[in-house]
């Protein structure tokens, strides 16, 4: 499931989402001109540490659709 900035994800106010993205703390994928982010992303308004983890190995050899799929497929196991 995706959520925008300060919905259900835990995620919420723009500028530390945004400041998240650019570190990449945290993944955004587009749809048109919105970005959404994957709700499993956050916790207690804050992101997952191990999603930071996992995005350093993998975000440059993968689009962001491929890692949110990879994430939910994992995830379904």
């Amino acid at each position: 499931m995706f959520y925008g900035v300060a919905d259900k994800s835990g995620l919420s106010a723009c500028e530390p989402v945004s400041r998240w993205k650019r570190r990449k703390e945290i993944l955004a994928v587009r749809k048109g001109a919105t970005c959404l982010y994957p709700a499993f992303q956050g916790e207690n308004g804050q992101p997952r540490p191990v999603i930071g983890k996992i995005l350093a190995e993998i975000v440059d050899k993968c689009t962001a659709w491929q890692i949110v799929f990879w994430f939910e497929s994992s995830m379904a196991g």
